[in-house]
């Protein structure tokens, strides 16, 4: 029975660990997304200043035809990184039950690792 109990125990640690939430490291904001520039920032730069992204995409970027509009960078990125925050916009609202503040930096980088574009924002 002990050998149950300390098993399952182990089990639920480790899965804690595992499947923990990830958060981002580093504060969010318009400050922050300011820094990454288009072209001339790269991964190690973004992950310097944000921290760890809380989702990581890899796709296969669709190649630009020639002679048409310009794909979005969504379109064209190798890799795709999404860093989401969350906040009560007041302490005072929060009793009342305001609903939360999220802001939102997402960044496409190229098959090189420098970024594409970034988009930011903020849900209410």
């Amino acid at each position: 029975m002990k050998r149950l109990l300390l098993c399952m125990i182990f089990i639920f640690t480790l899965l804690l660990v595992i499947y923990r939430p990830v958060y981002p490291t580093k504060q969010l904001g318009p400050a922050a997304a300011a820094a990454i520039r288009t072209g001339k920032t790269n991964k190690q730069q973004v992950h310097a200043l944000l921290g760890a992204p809380q989702l990581m995409e890899r796709q296969v970027p669709i190649r630009q035809p020639a002679g048409t509009e310009p794909l979005p960078a969504k379109y064209l990125a190798s890799e795709i990184w999404t860093y989401r925050t969350s906040s009560r916009r007041g302490a005072a609202n929060a009793a009342s039950g305001a609903r939360p503040f999220r802001y939102f930096i997402i960044v496409f980088f190229d098959a090189r690792g420098l970024v594409l574009d970034c988009e930011i924002g903020q849900d209410d």
